[in-house]
């Protein structure tokens, strides 16, 4: 069975492949070696969510289209807040347990705006 990071990895190489673009452009695109781009491509890397969506926007497809979460169930909206959960676990399946801690903790805290800021909102519409 495929880990989850050669999936992406083959999905965001016949995405490149189908628009003719080369690993080099893309790894230019993002700051890195040729090398570390063949990496994530054949699965040999863990990827981060802000890389992923660079690749998404280099190769102007939507994010959701190089993870293929429609094809595992998983629906995405334009409001990311609603499907950080899924997104996150999706991502973080594959990281050490140092940075499944970081992005957790980040994820909490972005929670915790996300109710303080709604908070806000509601406050200010009843005013």
């Amino acid at each position: 069975m495929k880990k989850l990071s050669e999936k992406i990895g083959e999905k965001i190489k016949q995405v490149r492949e189908k628009q003719n673009l080369t690993q080099q452009f893309i790894a230019d695109e993002l700051g890195i070696t040729s090398n570390g781009y063949g990496k994530i491509e054949r699965g040999d890397s863990n990827i981060n969510i802000d890389k992923l969506e660079k690749i998404a926007e280099i190769l102007k497809v939507k994010l959701e289209d190089l993870l293929d979460l429609e094809k595992s169930g998983v629906a995405l909206t334009d409001n990311k807040i609603k499907n950080i959960d899924k997104i996150a676990s999706i991502i973080i399946c594959e990281v050490s347990e140092k940075e499944r801690e970081l992005y957790e903790n980040q994820i909490s805290q972005l929670k915790d705006e996300n109710l303080y800021l709604r908070g806000l909102v509601e406050k200010l519409a009843g005013k």
